[in-house]
């Protein structure tokens, strides 16, 4: 029986031991998790800024770029405007040149 105690108590120890342990254990483990989760929450923060920074920075350029765009389109614009206005004058002074010759041709038919 002295055996059976001794070997309980051997038992009961051991059990209380692993059961130290075990909360030992879980408490380090909560406490890792707990750092884990920090230092993803700021791993997180700092992928939220820099994507903030870098859209605001493309934000930028592309209104950048859209503004240059702009510029070389009304630049564009002016230069077909004044294209059209030479091509106008210049079919003005062609068609009175026309007219004229008609003119010149019918007046020297008719009068003989």
């Amino acid at each position: 029986m002295k055996f059976e105690s001794r070997l309980e108590e051997e038992v009961t120890k051991l059990d209380r031991k692993i059961a130290e342990e075990a909360a030992r254990l879980d408490h380090r483990i909560t406490e890792e998790v707990a750092k884990l989760d920090r230092k993803l929450a700021e791993e997180v923060a700092k992928l939220d800024r820099k994507m903030t920074e870098e859209s605001a920075r493309l934000d930028r350029r592309i209104t950048e770029e859209v503004a240059k765009l702009e510029s070389r389109l009304a630049g564009i614009r002016t230069q077909i405007a004044d294209v059209r206005a030479d091509l106008l004058r210049w079919m003005f002074v062609f068609w009175v040149g026309q007219i004229g010759a008609l003119l010149g041709i019918l007046f020297a038919f008719f009068r003989r």
